[in-house]
């Protein structure tokens, strides 16, 4: 599935977010665990690879070269059959929430309709037959505020995005130059969303917008961090994000209540600096 990479806790060091396919529904989760063959499962653990589970993981950056995952320890680990992970602030509260599309046509991993299509053999003689067994379920998209302190809270129902939708591909952008970011979802076989971001923060925030060489222009790769009293905040842009999309050109950042930034630095590829403050 889709991944990401950003500063999620204001550490100055980059997280990783990646993503698989268990549903925090219980019965769903038990119904659509077709992966989880027991003989395979040790086969993989034998051969020197970890145990393999459906969770998603969020790998948090310790700083001396290692990572812990806190995936459930952050709440992110169960959001189903899911592709784009994208951090962004949403509220401009200065920390990086995290929205999730989700969805697929088909429960292909469901073991009672996998048991039925063996049973007859359908896979080998009637391949639309077998595919009308596999149930086709929408499930809503993914928003968690961040809530500074390794935590994650799934507002999708408060901050009204629980339509039940197939979708795959999202980039956020400022669509209406209001200071907040919103977003654009593709979604399998129906009109894409254009979500216009309506939460009304009285939260300022700053937008940069860089300028690279005739090699670069869009400055792909530069690294930003910014400073508001003892608050960084640490950007590597990039504009290929999630899952098979690309976000906005610009460099976005929520201030908190905060008016000023007290230092702004910009690391170049060539790993020159330039620094204001």
């Amino acid at each position: 599935m889709g991944n990401d990479i950003a500063d999620f806790n204001n550490d100055a060091l980059p997280d990783i977010m990646t993503l698989d396919m268990v549903s925090e529904d219980h019965a769903r989760s038990k119904r659509n665990m077709g992966g989880m063959n027991i003989e395979k499962f040790w086969q993989s653990v034998n051969n020197g690879l970890h145990y393999q589970y459906m969770f998603n993981a969020l790998q948090l950056n310790n700083g001396n070269g290692t990572f812990s995952e806190i995936g459930q320890l952050a709440g992110v680990s169960k959001t189903d059959w899911s592709w784009a992970p994208i951090f962004a602030d949403f509220d401009n509260d200065g920390f990086q929430d995290l929205f999730i599309t989700n969805g697929y046509k088909r429960d292909a991993r469901d073991i009672d309709a996998t048991a039925k299509i063996k049973e007859n053999q359908l896979q080998k003689t009637d391949f639309n037959a077998a595919l009308e067994l596999l149930p086709a379920t929408k499930i809503e998209n993914y928003m968690f505020r961040n809530t500074g302190d390794l935590k994650f809270e799934k507002v999708t129902e408060q901050w009204k995005m629980n339509q039940p939708v197939n979708s795959n591909g999202v980039v956020y952008a400022d669509l209406d130059n209001d200071g907040d970011l919103d977003l654009a979802v593709n979604n399998m076989d129906e009109v894409s969303f254009v979500m216009r971001n309506d939460l009304q923060s009285p939260n300022h925030y700053l937008r940069v917008k860089i300028s690279g060489d005739e090699n670069n222009k869009l400055g792909i790769g530069v690294k930003v961090k910014i400073k508001t009293g003892d608050q960084v905040q640490y950007r590597e842009f990039q504009t290929e994000r999630g899952y098979q999309s690309s976000v906005e050109p610009v460099v976005h950042f929520g201030l908190g209540a905060n008016s000023a930034v007290d230092q702004i630095e910009v690391i170049w590829p060539n790993g020159k600096k330039s620094d204001s403050g």
